[in-house]
């Protein structure tokens, strides 16, 4: 997100520290103020004032709060979320009375912190345009670099690489509060880990199992294909689906593209984790035709 562009609170970024999550940055001494989209949108879930795709399940306890750089407290304590959901029908392009995506990322052990309102925009185009509904499973995490400022901060696990897997934040009681794990493309808040189902049951676990051994056969593997075209016709540039990956109901998708020289180029397509050149093409065919 770029500084000066609207928050999902209603409110402005001054600079790229307070960007993320109404108020939360790489930054610690800016990421303590209050994260007002998380604040406002959950106090609106608990007193039934939900609006249109600000829908999250995300709970947090005070401790976990102000450890992951939030400012804890009421009305953050003892709050559980109920989403109530509108839907006006496939309306391609158009976000009117449209909400076909839940975070449902608050059972997630690191990535539990809500998305930004751009990704959110474009899984519900992508989603109505495929006539299906999108669960978040993984969602934002804290920064790395919040992370590394983070006095007494510790690691566990580590990837094939030999790098740190997991990475935990001190808590008031000396407790380790997940912060975040793997990669940075969750950082951003541009990405997430999602499965997908045809009912709007926003608890649903009935999700979409892609046949990766028939790809395009079925009336499944078609919905899949559908959800990822429109995905990347409509902003999506990064993403992973293999069954040795996630699984054959999950897929990692992102805005930020390809990774190389140090940075994301959002002009190329990034895919990984040997995702198939078969979803390379539908992708790519998407953001050609966006």
């Amino acid at each position: 997100m770029s500084a000066g562009r609207t928050l999902s609170s209603g409110g402005r970024s001054s600079s790229p520290d307070n960007a993320y999550y109404g108020g939360v940055a790489t930054n610690p001494s800016t990421a303590r103020r209050p994260a007002s989209f998380i604040k406002e949108a959950l106090v609106r879930s608990k007193q039934g004032e939900v609006q249109d795709n600000e829908n999250t399940q995300a709970v947090f306890t005070p401790a976990e709060l102000q450890a992951l750089g939030y400012e804890a407290g009421d009305p953050y304590e003892g709050l559980e979320v109920v989403g109530t959901f509108t839907d006006a029908g496939a309306n391609i392009g158009n976000l009117e009375n449209v909400d076909r995506v839940r975070q449902r990322q608050g059972g997630a052990t690191f990535r539990k912190l809500p998305v930004q309102q751009r990704i959110i925009d474009i899984l519900n185009r992508a989603a109505a345009a495929a006539g299906v509904y999108v669960h978040i499973t993984s969602g934002g995490q804290m920064p790395y670099d919040q992370w590394n400022s983070t006095p007494g901060k510790s690691t566990s696990g580590r990837t094939t690489s030999g790098k740190p897997k997991n990475f935990y934040v001190p808590g008031s009681n000396g407790e380790r509060i997940p912060a975040r794990t793997g990669s940075r493309r969750h950082d951003t808040g541009l990405a997430v880990d999602c499965c997908l189902t045809k009912d709007s049951n926003p608890s649903s676990t009935n999700y979409i199992a892609y046949n990766f051994g028939s790809p395009g056969r079925g009336e499944n593997n078609q919905i899949w294909d559908n959800f990822i075209y429109h995905a990347f016709k409509f902003g999506c540039r990064g993403f992973g689906f293999s069954r040795g990956y996630m699984g054959t109901r999950t897929i990692h998708i992102d805005t930020l593209g390809a990774y190389s020289g140090g940075r994301y180029n959002s002009n190329q397509i990034g895919h990984w984790s040997n995702t198939s050149s078969y979803f390379v093409n539908i992708a790519q065919k998407g953001m050609d035709e966006g």
